[in-house]
């Protein structure tokens, strides 16, 4: 009895795994696994990019409107924010008030949309586009767009809040390469 017990619990784990492995409308190569905490702690993230354009870089535009760079309380790899929490910040904080809108500042495909409670990220939006660079909105309030839903440019894909670990309401906004590895965001906005 145990034997087909296990067989049984081996095939609904080889299910498990195979509707992991599907891909999601056709962009299911965009979804990065790193080692370290994904998208929070990526591999190969590095401070030497700092202030580089790329210009196969699509993502253009200022994802809060209405704000500026006067709401910026953490730049990329910003030294303070090391010293206070720890970790390398891979993207810009961008303080707003709750429930200020979040747009879309690339033309891709929703890859993640929902509660992270492992790395901080809170509520949070991946969108990517067809070349690999990706998008991370985090701390929303809630995420105005499922995984699957395409988007554009300047489409609300959530409003800030502080969900997650933030100290005050704020959008964390962070680009990630072809690569999965984090890059500046100011030459892009």
């Amino acid at each position: 009895m145990r034997r087909v017990a296990g067989i049984g619990v081996g095939i609904v784990l080889l299910l498990c795994m195979a509707i992991l492995m599907m891909p999601v409308r056709g962009c299911g190569h965009l979804i990065h696994t790193q080692g370290g905490g994904g998208d929070y702690e990526p591999e190969g993230a590095t401070c030497d990019n700092v202030g580089v354009a790329y210009p196969d870089n699509p993502v253009h535009g200022w994802p809060v409107p209405g704000t500026g760079w006067g709401n910026i309380t953490a730049y990329y790899c910003d030294p303070t924010y090391y010293q206070i929490f720890g970790r390398t910040h891979w993207g810009i904080d961008i303080s707003a008030p709750n429930g200020t809108p979040v747009v879309a500042t690339l033309s891709g495909v929703v890859v993640r949309a929902g509660y992270d409670g492992t790395y901080g990220m809170g509520n949070n939006v991946k969108v990517c586009a067809s070349n690999g660079w990706c998008v991370i909105y985090m701390h929303l309030q809630e995420c105005a767009v499922r995984v699957g839903d395409e988007v554009v440019p300047g489409q609300t894909v959530g409003w800030v809040d502080n969900t997650g670990n933030s100290t005050g309401p704020h959008l964390h906004y962070q680009i990630n390469d072809p690569f999965g590895r984090p890059v500046d965001p100011a030459p892009a906005m």
